[in-house]
């Protein structure tokens, strides 16, 4: 399921990317690939760290991991930033996953805006 999910990302992105580079100019072309990869990088780790928080049975799943499940914590699960707790102490979401995908979405957006301001203050070169 989920390498059927990554190869879908994986196509997405690389039409993403087409489209995005196909209609940008020429000066525009690296840093419109680069803010392209960076959200959809952002997207890809962000949905990794959705599927671990998918359990049927979570008191399996932290017991598999050797965490014991605690009843009384809540709020238990969160998605901005992502997390579904097991205890105070364990966390199945992976500790990488949100400063990644947090920092890939920032490279996104300040590649991006500086790709705005290059278009809106560069001078068309004549002849």
């Amino acid at each position: 399921m989920i390498l059927a999910l990554f190869i879908a990302l994986v196509l997405l992105a690389a039409l993403a990317i087409r489209f995005a580079y196909r209609r940008a100019d020429r000066r525009q072309r690296p840093w419109t690939t680069t803010a392209m990869v960076a959200l959809l990088g952002s997207f890809a780790v962000y949905l990794y760290g959705l599927t671990q928080t998918f359990a049927f049975e979570l008191e399996e799943k932290c017991a598999r991991q050797g965490a014991e499940l605690d009843l009384t914590l809540y709020p238990r699960d969160s998605y901005l930033p992502l997390s579904m707790k097991c205890n105070a102490n364990h966390d199945l979401v992976s500790s990488w996953v949100n400063p990644t995908a947090l920092v890939l979405l920032v490279v996104a957006v300040v590649v991006s805006g500086g790709n705005k301001w290059i278009r809106r203050f560069s001078t068309p070169k004549s002849g």
